[in-house]
């Protein structure tokens, strides 16, 4: 006797892919060290599973690297992607020898890399893996995790973005900004006044790096990304303040989250004040020839300059 046919059909992967693609998510990369080599890759199907325990639950494809390295580490870092940070989601995406480069790492609890600019992570034991189609579900139990301020790297229909706010939560205080600008400036002057002196080579080339990125956003004096411009105006600043190797300091930073306050304060104009890129210049300048006089000058000075940019563009005045 025939059998029945299947009321439910297959889709094809192509529909699958496109539908699925609706589901926006966050990015993050999934790092482990195996046989003290550094693993990691980009995954966006990372979820919580259980607060009590806290347990993670992510999906790697089985046929990368990284899945086997986790099976062989039993652990594995969950990295969770600041908004900016689409490089490195596709520096990890991509098959490479050193998907490290250029990245900055700590040892974790579980002596595995956690990514230094991360806007959170979460360090997992391996309790369960089940595979599952092309990719393996991996049960984890959560012994450290970190969040700093910031917005995370969202993933929706093929493309990286960002998290807008509604009209109410983007509402915000001209003269918080202004102060918040002032307070990052006094930040990077006490950094810059203890730690420049001695910071090395490699940290100042991750400055350069950041600021190159920020420049790259903008044409003359028209900003051709202003999200992008004002997030990598953050990371730039980031750097400067990460030269003293203080995750303290790095923190309270972090909870200014000046790069949302100023995109916002640009909103309804996309140019720029050409003079701030020239002054962050100099005080790159400053920085790579460790002149500390110099450099606390500049930087003293894009903050005042920063703050009157934004009295401008705001109407809002004081101080």
């Amino acid at each position: 006797m025939p059998s029945a046919p299947d009321p439910v059909a297959d889709i094809d992967g192509a529909t699958f892919r496109s539908v699925v693609g609706h589901l926006a998510s966050g990015v993050t990369v999934i790092t482990c060290a195996a046989e003290g080599k550094p693993h990691g890759m980009t995954a966006s199907s990372v979820t919580s599973l259980s607060a009590d325990p806290p347990m993670m639950l992510a999906c790697v494809n089985r046929s990368a690297p990284t899945a086997a390295a986790i099976r062989a580490a039993g652990g594995f870092v969950v990295n969770v992607l600041r908004a900016g940070q689409e490089h490195v989601a596709r520096q990890f995406a991509r098959p490479s020898e050193n998907k490290f480069a250029g990245v900055a790492t700590t040892n974790g609890a579980l002596s595995m890399p956690v990514l230094g600019e991360a806007l959170a992570y979460l360090e997992c034991e391996v309790r369960e893996t089940v595979d599952a189609g092309t990719h393996m579900i991996l049960v984890g139990r959560v012994v450290d995790a970190f969040a700093s301020a910031g917005e995370p790297l969202a993933y929706f229909r093929g493309s990286f973005g960002r998290l807008h706010p509604s009209p109410d939560a983007a509402a915000s205080d001209p003269r918080a900004t202004q102060k918040a600008v002032s307070a990052r400036g006094v930040l990077e002057a006490g950094v810059i006044a203890v730690a420049l002196a001695g910071v090395g080579d490699r940290e100042l080339r991750t400055v350069a790096r950041k600021f190159a990125r920020m420049d790259e956003l903008r044409s003359e004096d028209v900003l051709v990304d202003i999200d992008g411009f004002f997030s990598a105006n953050a990371d730039f600043h980031r750097a400067i303040v990460e030269l003293a190797s203080n995750p303290v300091i790095t923190s309270a930073l972090d909870r200014l989250d000046l790069g949302p306050l100023l995109a916002r304060t640009q909103a309804g104009t996309n140019q720029c004040a050409p003079q701030l890129i020239e002054v962050q210049r100099d005080l790159l300048k400053a920085l790579l020839d460790r002149d500390v006089d110099a450099a606390t000058e500049y930087v003293l000075a894009y903050a005042a300059m920063a703050v009157d940019r934004t009295r401008q563009l705001t109407g809002a005045g004081g101080r």
